[in-house]
């Protein structure tokens, strides 16, 4: 079984050049800047604490737009996957996409199509996986 412990360690880089004090909520006024929040993972070996995972969350427009996540290798961390998020107008999540970093190219590997009814309510979920060449359904999932 294994036992993580995740060390948050925030980290806003915003594009007008100024950074925000560590511990200080976000505001209606941050919604328009892109910041950067980093978060460790560690899980208990034995008698310690031991690296394990670095995600690296990038907010634009006061939402997630992509996530990176790195695995500890004994020395350090490398780059392992990719998440990017796209939203409609509305504000809502439409597609979710998984990349795999494979030598220096990302490579896609999953994506999740997400539909809503008139009220913004999300009533479907696909699931596609990349074949190589083209999305290929894996599942679908609808909500009533």
């Amino acid at each position: 079984m294994r036992v993580c412990i995740v060390i948050s360690m925030i980290l806003f880089f915003f594009t007008t050049g100024f950074s925000k004090p560590k511990g200080d909520a976000e505001t209606a006024s941050d919604s328009k800047k892109e910041y950067t929040k980093e978060r460790i993972e560690m899980e208990w070996n034995e008698d310690a604490w031991a690296n394990y995972k670095q995600s690296i969350d990038t907010y634009k427009e006061g939402s997630l737009a992509r996530t990176v996540e790195k695995l500890w290798n004994g020395r350090a961390y490398t780059t392992s996957h990719q998440c990017e998020y796209i939203y409609n107008e509305k504000g809502q999540l439409i597609k979710k996409v998984l990349q795999d970093k494979v030598k220096k190219e990302w490579i896609p590997n999953t994506q999740h199509l997400y539909a809503y009814d008139e009220k913004g309510t999300l009533i479907e979920e696909i699931t596609q996986l990349w074949d190589g060449e083209k999305w290929v359904n894996q599942m679908k999932s609808v909500y009533k």
